[in-house]
């Protein structure tokens, strides 16, 4: 599974280290915590990454087991998909 930031979705960061995504075309508008955030700037800086790569980064960055990763991280990505956020490229 590799994805991709929609050029649509602008990431804004808020000062406590949460963020807000908006669609621009959809106007959906996404709230994201301090982990989501980290989540995603790594999708916004390596566009088109798999979801092994963010499985990697997130274990390396916060102690979390990685299949409870690859679960979390697989719901996550697929949820921004649904509001268009992401597009994910199925193998």
């Amino acid at each position: 599974m590799r994805i991709h930031k929609l050029p649509s979705t602008v990431f804004t960061p808020l000062e406590d280290g949460t963020a807000v995504l908006l669609n621009l075309q959809t106007l959906a508008y996404y709230s994201l915590n301090k982990t989501a955030a980290s989540i995603w700037r790594l999708i916004e800086e390596k566009n088109g990454l798999t979801l092994d790569d963010v499985v990697s980064s997130i274990c390396a960055r916060f102690e979390v087991a990685e299949d409870a990763a690859r679960i979390d991280l697989r719901a996550f990505v697929e949820h921004l998909a649904r509001f268009q956020m992401v597009k994910i490229d199925q193998p």
